[in-house]
């Protein structure tokens, strides 16, 4: 089921007043909102390090929350997650006790 703006919106919404202080006490955090790409419409790897380098900061882990929006931005992010050889886990859109839980495990 396609998402529209409101929905990102409001999720983005929920998700920050529900999780900002947990976050904020306990490590860093990172939100995107586009996965970074070459002026060419290529999936750039070394920006998206650069921005997700700043969610583990000083010795702590961090999270990096990535929003996809379409089958293009998800194989933006597959082609990312392939070439620093690591898993990208998707959360659900409507568990917030089921995100914390994958964030919390995550973090261990």
């Amino acid at each position: 089921m396609p998402i529209n703006g409101r929905q990102v919106f409001f999720f983005v919404a929920l998700f920050s007043l529900f999780f900002s202080f947990f976050l904020c006490v306990f490590f860093f955090q990172v939100i995107n909102f586009d996965v970074p790409v070459t002026r060419h419409n290529k999936p750039d790897p070394e920006t998206y390090i650069h921005r997700i380098g700043r969610s583990g900061r000083f010795g702590r882990k961090g999270v990096a929350i990535n929003f996809v929006h379409n089958d293009v931005s998800r194989k933006q992010l597959a082609a990312i997650a392939q070439h620093f050889q690591k898993n990208i886990v998707a959360l659900p859109r409507d568990d917030l006790e089921k995100i914390t839980e994958l964030i919390q495990k995550d973090l261990q």
